[in-house]
């Protein structure tokens, strides 16, 4: 979102703030240097000066007073849990598979970001179990992050949950071409 002096413009994604033009095209040094690091911009910070990612779990209220940023929930409201280990899990299982199939409803294909992590991979498996088609998986590997390589953990677990996986390869010598092209 940007809070400018004509009000409050938001999206789901930078290309619908860039439409309105509200704001200077800068870049966000800051974050930049965080997402050639990190992969990705930390926080609430965006690519570009002006424009904040609304993190999950928390909700904006724009009134004449300003902005008013607040989490949706605390774990403090949440009553703790009684159940045994084995019926807690079964339970997260339940709700998992169900806001997994929650999020397959579309009328266009989707995909899942494969890391091979537990969290990707356990939605991987949730997806296969209740999509039509063929599920789209994707990874990215970098050549600068100290030999951390995800993909061949990422590759074997669409093998075994058979998706259409697509990887892409990220250099340190072509990042300038990858950040203009994003």
């Amino acid at each position: 979102y940007h809070a400018g002096s004509t009000g409050l413009a938001f999206g789901s994604e930078i290309k619908a703030l860039l439409a309105g033009g509200d704001f200077p095209r800068r870049t966000s040094r800051g974050a930049l240097h965080e997402y050639l690091y990190y992969g990705a911009a930390l926080g609430e910070r965006s690519l570009f000066e002006g424009v904040t990612r609304l993190l999950p779990g928390d909700h904006l209220t724009y009134s004449r007073s300003g902005l008013d940023l607040q989490p949706f929930a605390s774990i403090h409201d949440v009553d703790p849990v009684a159940d045994d280990p084995e019926t807690a899990a079964r339970e997260v299982r339940r709700r998992l598979e169900r806001a997994v199939q929650d999020h397959l409803i579309s009328d266009v294909p989707v995909g899942v970001f494969l890391s091979g992590g537990t969290d990707s991979s356990s939605i991987t498996a949730l997806a296969v179990r209740h999509y039509s088609g063929r599920l789209n998986t994707y990874a990215v590997g970098f050549d600068f992050q100290d030999g951390v390589n995800e993909l061949p953990k990422a590759r074997r677990v669409a093998e075994r949950f058979g998706t259409q996986h697509h990887e892409l390869h990220v250099a340190a010598s072509n990042s300038v071409e990858t950040i203009e092209a994003l």
